[in-house]
């Protein structure tokens, strides 16, 4: 077959001409056969661990495109390098020191189509465990892309450029699904007031490579369960890991089966992104207190036919309950046993009239959904004033909303350079929603909220304030309030502005009460000051945030309490005076007038003077962001405007807190250096 890499001939010549006449201390190398750079056989048989040898074949005009059969197979190496590296991290095949290989042990070149390379079976006699089929010039009737399983083993890669970013995000996915891992991304539900006619509920799974490629790098646990289970078989599929038997039960929230219950289980099809309106299943528990399946449900049709997920509706006494069931949760409880027969369990929550489980009280049972949500997290009492909730269709369309609107305000935070070792995994989740009258200023000023550990952040909505009431801002411990009276209150700008207030949730000070908006303002020389781009200065439309706010949530983490910026004022304080060429300025001459915060002006006497050290260094003897006499850290001035005068020359410098703190939070430094034109 064209290009194709003959290695045993080469490996019995190799073992020939080493074993005619004389000794050597050391093996002669194996040289690289014909149309490749190195002796891939060899390569492969050194390595240690599981390893998986891949058969790549590459569409012709793919191959010419990037540089010839030679450029592209090292590419191919260096891609195959970078998919394996994904899983040689802790928590997969430990045992042998995380060592995983996906390795190219044979390349051809092909003319045609993908779709019939891909979908060409195995016969069980290939020197290769997976082909991979790369074409970048492949068209929209060729099934060029995805994953095709056994008989086939098939990966195809068919972007237009095979070897970004990208494209190794779609190579580690379908090597995913080859170790076994179902697709999570068609066990979601996305968009549910569409695609789920049962209740509207959105679905989403633990995040993952399996489900969110684009953003994450991280492998669920469940996911790394089912690597390890499959280990290096060459055939690994994640219906292996299935129950023989299942079965539902149903409890009360004190652990007693809830006899009576009627169960009715709706279907999630893989690729539909839907919840099916027909349930598949139906019945009562029985005298065990089990729903018994005549067979896995889901494998279907003899297992022809599979199930992703199920939303369970479960009708107890007078009231109606909503569970998911994914096929990945039972799959990672099986993992270690497949033979044995599962019992999966729904608790229901405590019903009593101050709980969300009245009729038609909510959707979801909350604590469950915030429990299966990864990295930093945090828990919303969400208050929502009687006529704003009438005014937005009902108890049942605000809980729609408002949990739309906190999806859409973490989203903002799950973002590079925050949490990137969980993932960036971040989320403000509602796990309780109360109405309430009267002025929310009440609800703000509630002195309980650091002390109530039900909660991390009260929330509390009102589209009807009355002049003067405090209904919008953040309040710090102990109140742990955000008011959100923003026009709009779900969306548009509202988003932003609730955003704005979660970031001071997370010890980010408003880096707009840093400025000196108008030349008004300035009285030394009338030049103004904007703080730079970001959600904590301007918010409306904005979803940068800049590095010190980056700096801030990372420091508070998943804290319940957050960090207070002020932390990061340093004992001791410094200015430094450079030339252009970075040389040292002694003897320059510095005021230091301040700017308070929210004042927006340049108080016209200078707070602090002095005269550089031969070192070009200027010595505070304390913090000068903190006031004069303050023993309180957090009283602070916000910004100087900084005259330096040397050789008869005056400049002048801003010198905004956020710098002071992002020097010493990110550096340990606590001097500021000014550089001379």
């Amino acid at each position: 077959m064209k290009g194709r890499i003959n290695l045993l001939c080469v490996s019995l010549l190799s073992l020939l001409l080493c074993n005619c006449g004389g000794s050597s201390s050391e093996p002669e190398p194996v040289p690289a056969p014909e149309g490749d750079y190195i002796n891939r056989e060899e390569t492969f048989g050194s390595y240690q661990g599981w390893r998986f040898r891949c058969k790549v074949l590459a569409e012709s005009r793919t191959v010419e495109k990037f540089g010839g059969r030679l450029d592209f197979m090292k590419k191919v190496d260096g891609l195959m390098e970078k998919a394996s590296e994904r899983f040689r991290i802790k928590g997969i095949n430990d045992s042998q020191g995380n060592r995983v290989l996906f390795y190219m042990s044979e390349f051809e070149v092909f003319d045609g189509r993908s779709g019939d390379r891909l979908n060409e079976p195995m016969r069980g006699n290939e020197s290769y465990d997976l082909k991979i089929v790369i074409n970048a010039t492949a068209t929209s009737s060729d099934k060029s892309g995805g994953f095709v399983g056994s008989p086939c083993l098939s990966i195809g890669l068919d972007r237009s450029e095979p070897f970004s970013d990208e494209s190794l995000m779609d190579l580690v996915y379908c090597l995913g699904l080859s170790r076994g891992v179902v697709a999570l991304n068609e066990v979601e539900i996305h968009n549910g007031s569409v695609n789920n006619p049962v209740n509207g509920q959105d679905f989403y799974a633990v995040p993952c490579i399996m489900n969110d490629r684009k953003s994450t790098s991280v492998w669920s646990e469940y996911s790394k369960s089912v690597i390890n289970a499959s280990g290096d078989k060459r055939v690994a599929a994640h219906r292996d890991y299935l129950p023989s038997g299942f079965r539902a039960q149903v409890l009360t929230s004190e652990g007693q089966v809830a006899k009576d219950a009627v169960l009715r289980f709706y279907p999630v099809y893989p690729g539909s992104g839907k919840v099916d309106d027909t349930p598949l299943f139906t019945g009562s528990l029985s005298a065990t207190g089990n729903y018994v399946f005549a067979s896995n449900p889901f494998l279907l049709d003899e297992g022809r036919k599979e199930v992703f997920n199920y939303l369970v509706e479960v009708v107890y006494e007078r009231y109606k309950f909503y569970s998911w069931m994914p096929v990945y949760e039972t799959e990672q409880a099986c993992v270690s046993d497949p033979g044995m027969s599962y019992t999966y369990k729904i608790k229901l929550p405590k019903i009593d009239e101050n709980t969300y489980y009245v009729p038609d009280g909510d959707y979801v049972d909350r604590n469950v959904e915030f429990d299966r949500l990864q990295g930093w997290k945090f828990r919303c009492k969400v208050f929502v004033e009687k006529q704003t909730m009438a005014d937005h269709g009902g108890r049942m369309e605000v809980l729609k909303k408002m949990d739309k609107l906190m999806k859409d305000a973490s989203a903002y935070f799950q973002v590079k350079g925050i949490n990137d070792a969980g993932g960036n995994q971040f989320h403000f989740y509602m796990t309780e929603m109360l109405p309430f009258e009267g002025r929310s200023s009440a609800l703000m000023y509630d002195k309980s909220g650091e002390s109530d550990l039900s909660y991390d952040v009260r929330v509390i909505v009102n589209a009807h304030a009355a002049d003067g009431d405090v209904s919008g801002g953040w309040l710090p411990a102990p109140y742990l309030s955000v008011g959100h009276d923003f026009s709009g209150l779900f969306q548009g700008y509202a988003v932003d502005a609730l955003v704005h207030e979660f970031g001071h949730s997370r010890g980010m000070i408003d880096l707009y009460a840093t400025e000196v908006k108008e030349a008004s303002g300035n009285p030394i020389t009338g030049e103004t000051y904007k703080a730079q781009k970001g959600i904590m200065n301007y918010p409306y439309g904005e979803t940068v945030w800049t590095e010190y706010s980056k700096m801030m949530i990372n420091a508070s983490a998943d804290k319940r309490i957050c960090i207070k910026h002020h932390t990061f004022l340093s004992e001791t304080f410094n200015v430094k005076v450079v030339k252009k060429d970075g040389s040292p300025v002694a003897g320059a001459l510095l005021k230091f007038y301040p700017v308070e915060g929210y004042s927006y002006k340049v108080t016209p006497t200078p707070l602090y003077e002095g005269e550089t050290s031969g070192e070009g260094i200027f010595r505070f003897q304390s913090n000068p962001f903190i006031k004069p006499g303050q023993s309180d850290r957090g009283n602070n001035i916000f910004n100087f405007y900084v005259e330096i005068e040397y050789d008869g020359v005056k400049t002048y410098r801003w010198m905004p807190i956020h710098d002071a703190e992002l020097e010493y939070g990110t550096n340990g430094s606590n001097t500021l250096v000014f550089s001379l034109d």
